[in-house]
C-alpha cells in the first residue's frame, strides 16, 4: 500500500504548485506529430482544449493553407515572444491567455483606426496643398505609418 508521500498527483489540484485543475479537457492535442526516419509516428508537446477552440483552430488552419500544429507553434511562439517584451521593458506581462487575447485585439482594433484616420490625413494633405514640400512629408510620414503598420503585425 502507498504512503501519501508515494501518491503521484497529476493533473490534480497541488500537483507542481498548480493552484487550479484545469477544467478545459474535452480534446488532445499534440503541439507537433511528425514521422521519423524509421517510419514511426512521433508526438510532442501534448496538451488539452476544448473542442470549441480546437475546431475553430481547425478553420483557421484551413484557412491559412497551414497545418493545425503549425499554427498552435506560432500562436505560443508569438504569445512567448509578447510576454518576454513586455517583461524586457517592464510593461505589464499578461498571466493569462484571456487577457493576452482581449488585450491584442484592442490593441489592433486601435492601430486600424490610427491608421485609416492617418490615411485620410494624407489623402486631404495630397489633394490641398500646392507645396511640394509639403507633399514630400506627408508621403514620407504615411511610408513610416505603413512602416510601423508592418512592424506591428510582426512584433506585437
Amino acid at each position: 500500500m502507498m504512503s501519501g508521500k508515494d501518491v503521484k498527483k497529476r493533473g490534480r489540484l497541488g500537483a507542481r504548485g498548480i493552484k487550479n485543475s484545469d477544467k478545459v479537457q474535452d480534446k488532445e492535442l499534440f503541439v507537433a506529430t511528425y514521422t521519423d526516419e524509421n517510419g514511426k509516428l512521433v508526438r510532442l508537446g501534448k496538451f488539452r482544449l476544448s473542442h470549441e477552440i480546437v475546431n475553430l483552430l481547425s478553420n483557421i488552419a484551413y484557412q491559412l493553407k497551414v497545418s493545425r500544429s503549425e499554427l498552435v507553434r506560432t500562436l505560443l511562439e508569438s504569445y512567448v515572444r509578447h510576454y518576454q517584451e513586455a517583461k524586457e521593458v517592464n510593461a505589464r506581462p499578461f498571466l493569462t491567455p484571456a487577457t493576452s487575447i482581449e488585450s491584442w485585439i484592442q490593441e489592433r482594433n486601435d492601430f486600424t483606426i490610427l491608421m485609416n484616420q492617418l490615411k485620410e490625413q494624407n489623402r486631404l494633405i495630397q489633394e490641398n496643398t500646392k507645396s511640394p514640400e509639403v507633399k514630400v512629408m506627408s508621403t514620407q510620414m504615411a511610408i513610416l505609418a505603413q512602416m510601423m503598420n508592418l512592424t506591428n503585425k510582426t512584433i506585437i
